[in-house]
């Protein structure tokens, strides 16, 4: 599966797919913001992503088909991290190996996640790739985990 898998730095020619993938129903479930996304306020809040030095922004590719995206967000000394994968490829694992090759791309490994407690898929691919629950907390009202990578 590797060898199919390219995960590259995000481009302005990606904000269509990025902003499609970030409006699908399972991803703004899964989501701290539920609420759809409007196109403008993705193209202004995108562009000033992939252009910041605290965020690094990939997307993932698979065969030359768009597969997902991920992206770190540097806060506090501490990379945030946030990955959605394309419906058509959710279940093969594909979050997984998209995770672990940009975890290989950023400068430092203090990374942490905030996954929904209900989200199984998600704290299972993040404990599988070196994540473990921190902490529990309540975001919005609803319970979530803080998982940090390493020790």
């Amino acid at each position: 599966m590797d060898e199919k898998l390219k995960v590259i730095s995000a481009t302005k020619a990606d904000a269509e797919r990025v902003f499609k993938l970030s409006n699908d129903d399972e991803v703004r479930r899964n989501s701290i913001n539920t609420k759809k996304i409007e196109w403008h306020s993705h193209l202004e809040w995108f562009s000033k992503a992939i252009e910041s030095s605290d965020c690094a922004y990939f997307i993932a590719e698979y065969d030359g088909e768009f597969c997902g995206q991920i992206r770190f967000n540097l806060e506090n000394g501490e990379w945030v991290t946030s990955i959605s994968v394309a419906n058509s490829f959710r279940g093969r694992h594909i979050g997984s190996a998209i995770l672990k090759s940009a975890i290989s791309k950023l400068p430092s490994k203090r990374i942490i996640a905030y996954v929904k407690s209900r989200n199984a898929a998600s704290l299972k691919m993040f404990s599988s790739c070196g994540f473990s629950v921190r902490s529990e907390l309540l975001i919005g009202g609803e319970p979530y985990k803080l998982l940090k990578y390493g020790k």
